[in-house]
């Protein structure tokens, strides 16, 4: 597939990105037998709906707009090109898939991921048995055409998955943030880029609050470095400094 740019022809350094599914309403025992009847090379009048000559005129289906509710992530992270991936809110409040062109040139690969089915309408935790299995991607293409390079540096990955141990609270609506490292959040947890020569590289994790509860992150693979109560509080872990995928964060009351 052609790339897009950035800048764009008008000269915009943004661009939302936009996914869309077909949704398929309920369908009944007679519309079934209709459709089956279609599919198997019946005509309209043998099969007892003689205005109908293909199953896609019975079959209900919509369109749904799905960009605020597919996660993005972009190859490589964050630079040249930064794909928003924030948490849920009410009434479309957040940003996904929102394109900003940062520092450097060069082709950015945006994976936008979601579920078919019903599940990819509710952004839930990965309970259900088929989660993997229904997940669907497509790879969309980003040319950054403007910019300052970035140096040449060594990096190695540092990826885990962020888990809820507490009921009712989903581990999909945390939010990260990290410093020293380049990281971005995905379906079940995240994932980091790290210059071998980082400074203290920490990610942070956030909304995750509630008023009658006292909820705590953990890791038995980070260090903690420090903690915020409240509203606006956070947990903020010191990043491993070699490459590992088992850098896990959960979530439980009280305490780890």
């Amino acid at each position: 597939a052609n790339p897009t740019t950035l800048p764009t022809p008008l000269g915009n350094t943004t661009q939302q990105l936009r996914g869309r599914g077909i949704y398929l309403d309920y369908m009944t025992d007679t519309l079934r037998t209709l459709v089956d009847c279609l599919q198997a090379g019946g005509s309209g009048v043998s099969c007892e709906a003689p205005n109908i000559t293909t199953p896609l005129e019975v079959i209900p289906f919509y369109d749904v707009q799905l960009t605020w509710l597919a996660r993005w992530n972009e190859t490589p992270f964050n630079n040249p090109v930064d794909v928003t991936n924030e948490a849920l809110v009410t009434q479309n409040a957040h940003s996904r898939g929102l394109a900003q062109l940062t520092l450097g040139t060069d082709l950015s690969i945006v994976d936008g991921q979601i579920h078919k089915s019903n599940l990819g309408l509710t952004a839930t935790d990965p309970i259900d048995l088929n989660y993997a299995v229904d997940l669907r991607a497509q790879n969309l293409y980003i040319d950054a055409v403007e910019g300052t390079p970035p140096p040449g540096v060594s990096e190695f990955l540092v990826a885990g998955q962020i888990l809820s141990n507490i009921k009712g609270f989903k581990a999909a609506d945390v939010e990260i943030e990290a410093t020293g490292a380049q990281c971005n959040r995905t379906n079940t947890g995240f994932k980091c880029l790290i210059e071998l020569d980082a400074n203290n590289p920490r990610i942070t994790v956030s909304n995750y609050y509630k008023s009658n509860e006292v909820r705590v992150a953990c890791s038995n693979t980070m260090i903690m470095h420090g903690s915020e109560n409240g509203a606006n509080g956070w947990t903020r872990f010191n990043l491993p400094l070699m490459a590992t995928e088992e850098a896990d964060i959960l979530f439980k009351n009280d305490v780890c």
